[in-house]
């Protein structure tokens, strides 16, 4: 019964995800139409072989809205800092600041096997009084979705925000890395399922929930660590994460939910550690040590 509702969760799950990106495939429209548009005052930049395009958000700060390249092959892409943009019919430029992805901007690109995200150092160019401890960037839905040559990501202390499947399907995702300090707050529903490659992952403490299906089929996945701070894994996190043996789950964590480890065999016996008292807790890794018993 359990492995039927299972699978009735996951058809769901896949069904609500489809339509996401749905037009991430049609890549071969042409720029000069897409993006002529006199109700929103839209720009791009070029560096190098990569065109980003922007969206202005307000006076000082823009958002990436969508990214070409004439570098098929995979390459590593720098997120600008800041964006020169022309800012009346007189033609003065100004230099805005990039503080977002957009929904789907990256999505289903082919050809970037690394993102470097701006330092410190790249915005204090433009700005000698740039506060980085108070800087907030955010990642839009599904935002990296099915970047299947992209193989590592360093997401800076800054980004507070990953929006729901920001990296749904990267295959290719070998290392997430979370900066020293990170702010973000919250693993959404679906921000690594699928990442098929992807073998270790530690979840700063500042991201109290860890959403639905975030690293669901996440089948190389071996060892998980949860600072404190994470209280909630809500259902079916690491569900039908096959070769993950070892998690640790720290005191500050309250609720876990359905399927949340459903399908990771080699955990149940021994891999699961818990560093707190909460009886919930306890009970629940009691009963699957009883069901690898069973099972054995």
């Amino acid at each position: 019964m359990k492995k039927i509702l299972a699978f009735m969760l996951a058809a769901l799950m896949i069904v609500a995800t489809f339509s996401a990106c749905s037009d991430g495939q049609n890549d071969e429209i042409d720029d000069a139409d897409k993006y002529l548009d006199n109700t929103v005052v839209k720009t791009y930049e070029t560096i190098g072989d990569d065109t980003f395009h922007f969206e202005t958000i307000d006076s000082e700060t823009v958002t990436i809205t969508d990214f070409s390249s004439a570098n098929d092959a995979p390459h590593a892409v720098t997120i600008p800092a800041y964006v020169d943009i022309t800012t009346d019919e007189n033609g003065e430029i100004s230099a805005k600041r990039v503080v977002a992805i957009s929904t789907e901007a990256f999505c289903y690109k082919s050809n970037i096997n690394r993102v470097i995200f701006p330092s410190e150092a790249d915005y204090k160019e433009y700005d000698a009084d740039f506060d980085i401890d108070t800087f907030e960037f955010s990642v839009g839905n599904y935002a990296f979705r099915d970047c299947v040559v992209l193989t590592a990501i360093t997401l800076p202390a800054y980004i507070t925000e990953l929006g729901t499947g920001a990296f749904y399907g990267c295959t290719g995702l070998e290392v997430v890395a979370f900066e020293e300090g990170s702010r973000l707050e919250e693993v959404k529903a679906y921000t690594f399922m699928e990442c098929t490659s992807l073998k270790a992952i530690k979840i700063p403490g500042s991201a109290v929930i860890i959403g639905q299906a975030a690293c669901y089929g996440c089948t190389a996945l071996q060892s998980v660590i949860l600072e404190e701070g994470v209280s909630l894994v809500i259902a079916q996190a690491f569900q039908d994460c096959d070769a993950l043996a070892s998690i640790s789950l720290p005191s500050s964590l309250d609720s876990i939910g359905t399927y949340a480890f459903h399908g990771s065999d080699a955990l149940y016996a021994e891999g699961l550690t818990y560093e707190g008292d909460s009886e919930e807790i306890l009970a629940y890794i009691a009963s699957l040590r009883l069901e690898s018993a069973d099972a054995n």
